[in-house]
């Protein structure tokens, strides 16, 4: 098992501007590799999206993301697109 930590945003944080989420800052997960850990944090950017409505502002197909630092120091993003059912 291996340590990776993600952070979820309701933007790209490859591009200016995102806004991190202060409860999903770094939080902390175990997996065996890249993959699985990648399938853990879609999973709970898709937990996230349940919480969310269109009154703060989100829409169906905006996506959220989360930014996934690695054990070897590089990062990955994941997303998800949300849903009528997310925002319902």
């Amino acid at each position: 098992m291996s340590n990776y930590t993600y952070t979820i945003y309701d933007a790209d944080p490859a591009r200016s501007g995102p806004c991190e989420w202060p409860s999903h800052v770094d939080v902390a997960i175990e997996a065996d590799d890249d993959s699985e850990a990648r399938d853990a944090v879609v999973d709970a950017l898709e937990v996230a999206a349940a919480g969310l409505s269109e009154a703060d502002g989100y829409s169906v197909g905006q996506s959220i993301y989360a930014q996934i630092a690695k054990p070897d120091g590089t990062a990955d993003v994941a997303s998800y697109a949300l849903t009528a059912e997310d925002l319902s």
